[in-house]
């Protein structure tokens, strides 16, 4: 799965002040869910999560 195939306007919140990593992931995926791109939340949450986990610094 590509990031294109996740992004459409449904899924942008222009103005969108997240206060960390972790509430901008959360209010990403949520995005994601409403907009119908993401079928399993939870198992799209614990990888992105492990992503964010295994890929920062």
């Amino acid at each position: 799965m590509r990031i294109t195939d996740l992004l459409d306007k449904r899924s942008v919140m222009l103005g969108a002040a997240p206060s960390d990593k972790k509430q901008a992931l959360e209010q990403a995926i949520s995005l994601m869910v409403q907009s119908g791109k993401i079928a399993d939340e939870e198992a799209y949450r614990q990888q992105a999560f492990l992503q964010a986990i295994l890929f920062c610094c």
